[in-house]
């Protein structure tokens, strides 16, 4: 069996990796966020304006989800 400095040395860059990549996807969704308020804001349309806003709510939740993995 492994010694437990060992099995660090190999997780530990591999969390690094994982919250790195969790960070980008942040990001992204963060700027997908703004993109779609900034269209919404400028929309006129009823139904559009519903489907952007729903949008956006969906984004919102992803990037709370986002941010409670990073915290782990």
């Amino acid at each position: 069996m492994e010694s437990p400095k060992k099995v660090a040395e190999k997780v530990l860059p591999l969390t690094k990796e994982v919250k790195e990549k969790i960070r980008q996807k942040l990001e992204e969704k963060k700027e997908e966020l703004k993109r779609f308020q900034l269209i919404l804001e400028n929309e006129g349309d009823r139904l559009r304006q519903k489907r952007l806003g729903d949008k956006s709510a969906t984004l919102l939740v992803e990037i709370g989800e986002l941010e409670s993995k990073l915290r782990w």
